[in-house]
């Protein structure tokens, strides 16, 4: 994966280390409220005087049915940074730890060269990542988690998580934190390590990540934020002693819905209570009831099980199911509501599919110019979510979900001395639909859950080439 503008592997690997990033991190911007002299729009208020606004007018070329048309903006600026918007004789300024930094793509080289463990942290000190939880493992053994971004230092005494008063100096950032002030751990004595977007109190059993040990804005998580990724995630490290490859790989693909047992037990329950005035319900309750949980493309129960939960978010009366509430007491009201779900659902699945026991891979489609392919895994709304992430859009007319997002560059990287590594993509290397190469890891690899190798080790790399090219490198430079 690469990071647009520059020309180096953004997520991946070299000889040494691997190294992958999630979404997430600290508060890297602030908005400061300013005082508009209401004698001169042009002017705001600082330590008492009046400070002039900057202008610059950017013209825009805007692509239309007959061509282009160029738009006009005024852009305005503060000492603070851009003015984004006014209301009354208030203006709202962002401040960007990014915004004079051009350093990105020398860290990231830096990155791409590390040789080990203290390089690749040398690197990330240079702060010009976005904000990330960077993780890194070595082929020495080491692994190592950090909560990067370029973070301002703030004053107390305000609450950062609002626009602060912007007339004044007491509320201007005091330099930038030191990467050694950031969120980080070096092998953890839990052994492994995940992050899914979620909270660095969430990453590992008994995370030493406390909010209480960083300034809020360096934490800038709930310490229990999580998700169903995250809570899959932990429980499959978890449980693997000793990884093998083969283990390493069914993880990243798997399929497993995130607490479907709790819906599992609550529509037992109710079924049981109520089977005589739903005795047509009998088969769809359970095919859901005697699932293995996984969203495999041809399972039938999934397909069943997403759109009751579906139709059970859209009840007036929503059912309240909480583990204990699923396995002790259902009201009688959220057992009735849960059957009428499930009956609103099979009639659904049966009115676009003419049968309500539907595999999952007839029902959820990978697409590639004009032909598609079932897929296993998803990650759709109202619960349904599996490790392996794939979403899309969902047709009202057809019942059909086409996969347009979700696990985009998955990689396994073995640390062994060679490393090694195995990488799948929803569709192809090629974006070109006369190359052979536009969808063929979607038909032999995506759709069946399979990886191949990179190509990493040269001699590997040899005995697979389609074609070459020679350049030629004048004397001068060589």
């Amino acid at each position: 994966m690469g990071i647009p503008g520059t020309p180096f592997i953004g997520l991946g690997h070299n000889q040494y280390i691997s190294w992958a990033a999630t979404t997430g991190g600290p508060d890297c911007a602030d908005v400061y409220e300013l005082d508009i002299n209401p004698d001169n729009p042009l002017q705001y208020k600082y330590d008492g005087e009046w400070r002039d606004i900057q202008t610059e007018v950017t013209v825009i070329r805007v692509k239309t049915k007959d061509g282009f048309t160029e738009v006009k903006r005024t852009i305005e600026r503060s000492h603070y940074g851009p003015i984004q918007e006014r209301i009354g004789n208030k203006g709202y300024a962002f401040k960007l730890a990014y915004a004079e930094e051009v350093l990105l793509a020398e860290q990231m080289f830096k990155i791409n060269k590390a040789r080990n463990l203290n390089e690749f942290i040398a690197a990330l000190s240079m702060c010009q990542m976005m904000p990330q939880n960077m993780m890194c493992a070595t082929i020495e053994g080491d692994i190592y988690y950090a909560r990067t971004g370029r973070v301002p230092v703030r004053p107390d005494g305000y609450d950062w998580d609002y626009p602060v008063p912007g007339n004044t100096k007491a509320t201007e950032w005091l330099g930038i934190h030191p990467h050694e002030d950031l969120i980080q751990i070096t092998n953890p004595e839990q052994g492994f390590m995940q992050n899914c977007n979620i909270s660095p109190g969430t990453m590992m059993p008994n995370s030493p990540f406390t909010p209480d040990k960083y300034p809020s804005y360096i934490y800038n998580d709930d310490q229990h934020h999580s998700n169903p990724r995250g809570r899959s995630a932990l429980r499959l490290l978890g449980e693997a002693e000793k990884m093998t490859e083969d283990q390493a790989k069914q993880i990243a693909l798997n399929t497993m819905a995130d607490g479907f047992q709790v819906w599992q037990s609550a529509l037992k329950k109710a079924y049981e209570t109520h089977s005589k005035s739903y005795k047509n319900l009998k088969e769809a309750a359970d095919l859901i009831v005697n699932w293995n949980g996984r969203l495999d493309s041809d399972e039938e129960a999934p397909a069943l099980y997403r759109f009751w939960r579906r139709e059970c978010s859209k009840l007036p009366a929503k059912p309240s199911i909480s583990e204990e509430a699923a396995l002790k007491s259902l009201s009688v009201n959220d057992q009735r509501s849960l059957l009428k779900a499930l009956k609103t659902a099979k009639e659904y699945l049966t009115e676009k599919f003419g049968t309500f026991r539907v595999a999952w891979g007839e029902a959820v489609r990978l697409k590639r110019g004009d032909k598609t392919w079932p897929v296993s895994g998803g990650s759709f709304s109202n619960g349904v979510n599996t490790l392996r992430a794939a979403g899309g859009h969902f047709s009202k007319e057809t019942g059909i979900t086409t996969i347009n997002r979700g696990q985009s560059c998955t990689m396994v990287v073995i640390l062994s001395d060679p490393i090694r590594s195995f990488s799948i993509l929803p569709w192809g290397q090629s974006d070109d639909p006369e190359s052979i190469h536009f969808a063929d890891q979607a038909e032999s690899l995506f759709s069946k859950s399979t990886f191949k190798s990179t190509y990493f080790d040269k001699d590997e790399l040899l005995q697979n080439l389609e074609s070459t090219t020679e350049l030629f490198v004048p004397d001068e430079i060589k």
